[in-house]
């Protein structure tokens, strides 16, 4: 006689691991969370660690056959936080990772919990209406349009990805059952994302039909230069699978003008009779949350700190030009990892992707299955959802306010250097309308060369317990000619003046005591982070 079935969530392992039928145990999961949390000691910029060798380390005694206890288990997880960086302090000033709202994070643990799979909509109740619900307010407020549609997706590189893969089937659309045919080019700026180069391998167009084109004084594109590669490419027999255009990057916030980039193309087109319209891709996975600022807010703040971020507000709006747009939630957004977007103006292009399997949509909830036109299938609704919540809870004041500060943050650094630390730093990007400081250390007359900042961030980054963490530029480009430097991306709710004198004061003393033993230490250039 088969044994009588007992739940699984009734066996010794598993009990109080689930959540129950009627869900009266949510208190469990909200003490596991504690609990795994509470263990997480240090107040620096990062989670102390020393460094290792991975081969030294890896192993995989963690799986046993009767798994381990909750007290290892624990133990286990929060050794994993060892060296991470906490985005929160006031000190790390290091990279565009925000701090996540409290809301956007409950909203993810709960998705989390119930498990929801925005493959299909069947599977996972209104997500994909809320996807679509922000993507329509992404393409209202960027296009102008009312037909917009498009995907949540893993992070920038998936908007990249796709927007490629969009511009490919533009140009050929028999690639879809046939396979690429002939050469393919894609064209943008020299700061235009390192990852770009990435994307055009995993689609198969190939590095080096990546056509960066140089950069006029004001940082835009070199609209002559664009319009020559065009033409050469044309001439040459290879497709224009894409144009991307810049739309606000996170030093010097250089943007392209989408509408002179359309002319262009435009001109292009009809010179040598295209069969097809340039796709236009418009990178705004950082700068996206300039246009959503409250425009009447920043008027009435009436300051140069809200002028500079409604002139950026301003030069935005010519990404309308453009055929799709990147978002990146997680950015600007307050969100956790991974909340981004990609978004066309017109809706009807969606057929671009994927299609190689259809369904029926009558428009009915369950018959939207977002799979046929996504690279994934199995899709978390935590960016959505995180999205979402920021949205929401922010609205279009909170956006101009977080920015706002951001810029004060900004500005409060650009004060305290030039007043109290001319003597020893110089700032570089002073016509930058964004918020990060780019400058370069002099100490005695004798400024720093590129193996001194690299040297200097080194000693910071790998220290075990750094006091303060800072980034590096080692190509900054003014006047035409690249120098290295070193950056302050602050973007912690947290910072006061007081930070920021403590913060300098401290780096002053690691660069003076870098330039007092330059040269003694055998790995000078060890550890270098420089993208291909």
């Amino acid at each position: 006689m088969t044994e009588k079935l007992r739940p699984l969530s009734k066996t010794k392992k598993f009990k109080s691991n689930f959540l129950s039928e009627d869900k009266s145990n949510i208190q469990i999961l909200l003490d596991k969370i504690a609990e795994m949390y509470s263990g997480l000691d240090g107040e620096e910029p990062r989670y102390p660690l020393k460094r290792f060798k991975y081969d030294d380390m890896v192993n995989s005694d963690f799986f046993t056959e009767n798994g381990c206890s909750r007290k290892q288990v624990i133990k286990n997880i929060q050794q994993m936080f060892d060296g991470v960086i906490s985005w929160y302090s006031p000190y790390t000033t290091f990279n565009i990772t925000t701090t996540p709202l409290l809301d956007t994070v409950a909203a993810s643990t709960v998705t989390n919990l119930l498990n929801p799979n925005c493959l299909w909509d069947f599977a996972c109740g209104k997500f994909v209406l809320i996807e679509k619900n922000i993507i329509h307010l992404l393409g209202k407020t960027i296009f102008n349009s009312n037909n917009s549609d498009g995907l949540s997706t893993f992070g920038g590189k998936g908007t990249l990805f796709y927007a490629i893969k969009t511009g490919i089937s533009n140009c050929d659309i028999d690639h879809k059952k046939n396979g690429l045919s002939g050469n393919y080019v894609v064209i943008c700026s020299y700061v235009s994302h390192f990852c770009l180069a990435d994307v055009c391998d995993y689609v198969g167009i190939g590095t080096n039909n990546l056509i960066r084109v140089p950069l006029q004084p004001n940082r835009e594109m070199d609209y002559d230069a664009l319009e020559k590669a065009l033409e050469k490419s044309v001439q040459d027999g290879k497709k224009i699978a894409a144009v991307i255009c810049n739309g606000g990057i996170t030093l010097d916030f250089c943007m392209d003008n989408a509408k002179k980039i359309r002319s262009i193309t435009d001109k292009i087109e009809k010179k040598y009779k295209l069969p097809y319209k340039i796709h236009i891709h418009g990178d705004m996975v950082f700068g996206w949350a300039w246009r959503f600022a409250d425009e009447k807010y920043l008027k009435d703040c009436n300051e140069p700190a809200a002028k500079k971020i409604l002139k950026i507000r301003n030069m935005l709006k010519n990404m309308t030009a453009t055929d799709s747009i990147g978002v990146d939630f997680h950015k600007m957004g307050l969100c956790p990892h991974n909340s981004s977007f990609f978004v066309l103006k017109n809706g009807q292009h969606m057929d671009l992707l994927g299609g190689a399997v259809t369904a029926q949509d009558n428009g009915l909830w369950g018959n939207k299955h977002l799979h046929y036109n996504s690279l994934e299938n199995s899709k978390s609704g935590t960016g959505i959802i995180s999205a979402y919540t920021s949205l929401c809870t922010l609205g279009s004041r909170g956006i101009a306010e977080y920015l706002m500060y951001l810029m004060h943050v900004k500005e409060t650094y650009v004060n305290l250097i030039e007043t109290k630390f001319k003597h020893i730093f110089t700032i570089l990007n002073t016509k930058s309308l964004g918020f990060e400081v780019v400058f370069k250390v002099t100490i005695d007359g004798n400024p720093f060369t590129k193996e001194d900042y690299i040297n200097l961030c080194n000693g910071i980054w790998y220290a075990e317990k750094p006091p303060y963490i800072v980034s590096q530029v080692l190509r900054y480009f003014r006047n035409g000619k690249p120098e290295p430097a070193l950056l302050i991306y602050s973007m912690s709710p947290h910072v006061t003046e007081k930070h920021c004198l403590h913060l300098l004061k401290m780096l002053e003393k690691d660069c003076r005591n870098l330039a007092k033993n330059r040269g003694t230490s055998p790995d000078s250039i060890e550890n270098l982070f420089v993208p291909k």
